[in-house]
């Protein structure tokens, strides 16, 4: 006669690794069991097993390692965000020339320091700038949401020329978009700071100091 078989006598059976705690929930394919690794089995005990219990007694001593990895992978894929945020906002402000003024740029390069720019600030500093560069030509548009005081924001095509130079003012939602559709660089300064400065259009940007200050990030 043969012995019925249960949930319970299946995972008694199992050989579990030494660190599972007793009444372990064990997820798999949707189903949660408790794994009870703390019970004795009893000599005389004989358990029949069809194929199909014998699959799921396979996979059962497989699930604990397979939710390790689960959770080792999302861990690492979380460092590694969390690495290349704090490495792109820690870089310290290089002194740049433009023209023959020189500031002291932050840069904005990854997606989320160009979205964030200027917001959230108080103001911005005679003679400093956040300069954005971007990965291909291409139209600028920018907005001040969230941004309370006025800007300059300059337009450079790829060779480091200044091309546009506009006013910005606080809060306006309405995008500025440059006329050029092969710009790769923008500077945000103070209000007024191009013109009190004499930095007009044909300004060329030192590019080897900002390639030089881009790898060393």
């Amino acid at each position: 006669m043969k012995k019925r078989v249960t949930l319970d006598s299946v995972a008694h059976s199992l050989e579990f690794p030494t660190h599972t705690p007793p009444s372990q929930v064990v997820p798999l394919d949707g189903l949660a069991i408790f794994c009870q690794s703390d019970r004795q089995a009893t000599p005389d005990s004989r358990l029949l097993l069809s194929k199909e219990s014998k699959d799921f007694a396979a996979a059962m001593k497989t699930a604990p390692f397979k939710i390790l990895a689960g959770v080792a992978f999302a861990a690492l894929s979380l460092l590694a965000g969390c690495t290349e945020e704090n490495s792109s906002t820690s870089a310290a402000p290089v002194k740049i020339s433009l023209g023959d003024k020189t500031l002291t740029m932050e840069f904005a390069i990854t997606s989320s320091e160009q979205r964030k720019g200027l917001m959230g600030r108080e103001g911005i500093a005679d003679d400093h700038g956040m300069l954005f560069v971007y990965k291909e030509p291409q139209r600028m548009s920018y907005w001040m949401k969230n941004v309370d005081f006025p800007i300059d924001i300059g337009f450079f095509t790829a060779d480091g020329v200044l091309r546009e130079v506009y006013p910005m003012y606080p809060q306006d939602t309405l995008a500025r978009k440059s006329i050029r559709d092969d710009m790769l660089y923008a500077l945000e300064t103070r209000h007024s700071w191009y013109s009190d400065n004499k930095i007009r259009p044909g300004a060329q940007l030192d590019l080897e100091a900002v390639r030089k200050a881009i790898a060393n990030r």
